[in-house]
């Protein structure tokens, strides 16, 4: 038996009240189990709440850190970290302006090296495409400027 389907046969069985909270909400964070499956499954109410209210603190504490930071890579953790995905949409938003800054930074000075550099920071980018078909393109359009 996995253990996803020892904690959810433990939220059948009497609705969840000998695994610890934090164990429950570790399973979560590491994927192990959603929340939605706990609740599916007769996880109490109490419990419930007292998850639910833990996540939320996590991921407002998670995005208040991110924002602080304000860097590309604080952003894509808070994506790749949060359970709940609260300020997914802003954090991708925010994303998006970077990846759109080192765009306008590549198209002033193209070149191999800011268009590699653009790629190795964005390699799905709203702009990875177009940087593709440019590398591909930069020969023939050094010789066309000679």
């Amino acid at each position: 038996m996995s253990k996803k389907e020892r904690i959810l046969n433990n939220c059948r069985a009497n609705g969840g009240t000998t695994i610890p909270i934090d164990s429950f909400v570790n399973y979560i964070r590491e994927n192990v189990v959603t929340y939605r499956e706990l609740c599916e499954a007769g996880l109490k109410d109490d419990l419930a709440e007292k998850i639910s209210q833990r996540l939320e603190l996590e991921d407002d504490q998670l995005w208040i850190n991110s924002v602080q930071i304000n860097t590309l890579q604080s952003y894509s953790d808070y994506l790749l970290y949060t359970s709940l995905g609260k300020h997914k949409d802003e954090a991708q938003s925010k994303i998006d302006e970077f990846d759109d800054r080192k765009w306008t930074d590549v198209q002033s000075s193209l070149s191999a090296n800011s268009l590699n550099s653009y790629l190795d920071e964005f390699p799905q980018g709203k702009h990875a495409v177009e940087a593709q078909g440019l590398l591909a393109d930069l020969p023939w359009l050094d010789t066309k400027r000679k």
